[in-house]
C-alpha cells in the first residue's frame, strides 16, 4: 500500500513540474526577458509529453517573433538574425533546380 501511494504522489509531483515549465515561460515574457523566455520555451517543448501542449507551441512562436524583432536578441534566435526559413526556402529551390534536367 505504500508502494501505491509513494508511486501516486511522485507522479502527481512530477505532473506539476512540467505544468511549471509554460508558466515559467509567461513570467519571462510578462518581464521581457526574452532570453530566458526562449530558454524555458525550448526546455518545455524538448520534453515529449509538451510536444502535444498548443499553449507551449504559441508562447515559443511569441517569444522567437519578439527576440527577431528586438535587434538586442536577434542572435538567440539564429545567427543570421532569424532568416532561417528563407535559407531552407532558397536552399530547396537550388535542389530542384538541379533536377529538372534529369526529367
Amino acid at each position: 500500500m505504500k508502494r501505491v501511494l509513494l508511486t501516486t504522489i511522485l507522479a502527481i509531483a512530477v505532473s506539476g513540474i512540467f505544468a511549471q515549465d509554460v508558466k515559467k515561460t509567461k513570467e519571462f515574457i510578462t518581464a521581457n526577458a526574452w532570453d530566458k523566455a526562449k530558454t524555458s520555451s525550448d526546455a518545455t517543448l524538448a520534453n515529449a509529453k509538451n510536444q502535444k501542449n498548443a499553449e507551449a507551441w504559441y508562447l515559443k512562436g511569441k517569444v522567437y517573433s519578439a527576440c527577431s524583432a528586438n535587434p538586442g536578441f536577434k542572435s538567440l534566435v539564429a545567427p543570421d538574425g532569424g532568416c532561417r526559413p528563407w535559407m531552407h526556402l532558397k536552399n530547396l529551390w537550388n535542389s530542384i533546380k538541379h533536377l529538372l534536367p534529369l526529367f
